[in-house]
């Protein structure tokens, strides 16, 4: 009885097959380790790690060169040196450019989930709300072959693990005219900023746009005064005001804020105080917000939108009760 073939438990190749199957994997490691061999391996790797670098030389040119000067945001380091990194709109624009994908989207417990979840907290008799996802991203391309089929994906680089969280005390977008009546509508966009923080983040990494020196971008022809100022650029509320309000924004700020300086006999003050009685509303857990200025309504549509409409209807209803 031939126990290599006859135990059951422990099933193994006949000796003369065995023996044959050793051979030839010992001929091929003989002959994937000869010098020819290896010689010939190294040349395949050298040619296509000069081409990968050729590939990412070309695509980070490309990659501003399809951006504007307001794509990016710019802040200043520790040691006072000018950085930029793109902007959401901007990871847009070169998000196909590199082939981004982002995949196994997950909550941080593991489980797999479509869109961010969101957690609620509860703190001194408020509630604040956090939306988190994980995600793993891959930057990859096709070659056309001369047959006109595409090869495999040729991956350029690949990131794990990437984590994008938002709060509901953040200034998120849609969070300055969201009432605590309207928690739905707050907690979808809360989610919605916070998947695109995840693109984001994602874009930055595989493209290397999170920190680039200014001096190089200004040589692809953006310019730094045009740009998103950020950290080392005077407050956020500073920063807020003077990059998020838009001309004609402004334009109507400026008109209100004169109206309202005369409804109010020239005062200032008084005037600036009517304007965040008139912009305040309750947030959530109750608290109270309102705009914190003149330049901060400029970069609040939607409630520049309800002070004129609330102002214009006291002005409507005084008129119509002196008649």
């Amino acid at each position: 009885m031939n126990r290599e073939t006859d135990d059951r438990d422990n099933p193994r190749l006949p000796l003369d097959i065995q023996s044959e199957a050793e051979h030839r994997i010992t001929a091929r490691i003989d002959e994937d380790m000869s010098l020819a061999s290896i010689e010939k391996r190294s040349q395949q790797a050298i040619a296509i790690f000069e081409a990968r670098t050729r590939l990412l030389a070309a695509l980070d040119k490309a990659t501003i060169l399809s951006t504007s000067s307001a794509d990016w945001t710019k802040f200043k380091d520790l040691k006072g040196n000018e950085r930029a990194m793109l902007n959401a709109d901007g990871c847009r624009k070169v998000m196909p450019l590199h082939g981004v994908e982002i995949y196994n989207l997950r909550g941080p417990d593991g489980d797999p989930i479509s869109e961010p979840i969101i957690v609620e907290h509860h703190e001194d008799d408020e509630v604040s709300y956090s939306a988190i996802i994980i995600g793993d991203a891959v930057s990859k391309f096709h070659i056309r072959q001369p047959d006109g089929s595409l090869s495999d994906p040729i991956v350029l680089r690949r990131e794990l693990g990437i984590r994008a969280e938002r709060n509901s005390d953040e200034g998120f977008t849609g969070r300055g005219v969201i009432s605590s009546t309207n928690r739905a509508t707050m907690l979808n966009d809360l989610k919605s900023s916070t998947r695109t923080l995840l693109d984001t983040k994602a874009v930055r990494i595989l493209t290397a746009t999170a920190r680039r020196d200014v001096t190089d971008l200004k040589e692809f022809g953006l310019d730094p005064v045009r740009m998103v100022e950020g950290g080392g650029y005077g407050t956020g509320d500073e920063r807020r005001s003077s990059q998020a309000a838009t001309s004609e924004s402004k334009a109507d700020v400026e008109s209100l804020r004169t109206a309202m300086v005369g409804y109010c006999g020239g005062d200032q003050a008084k005037a600036l105080k009517l304007m965040q009685e008139l912009s305040a509303f309750d947030g959530e857990g109750g608290r109270k917000v309102t705009a914190k200025s003149w330049d901060h309504l400029a970069t609040r549509p939607k409630w520049l939108a309800g002070v004129k409409k609330d102002f214009d209807a006291r002005l409507r209803k005084e008129q119509g009760g002196g008649q």
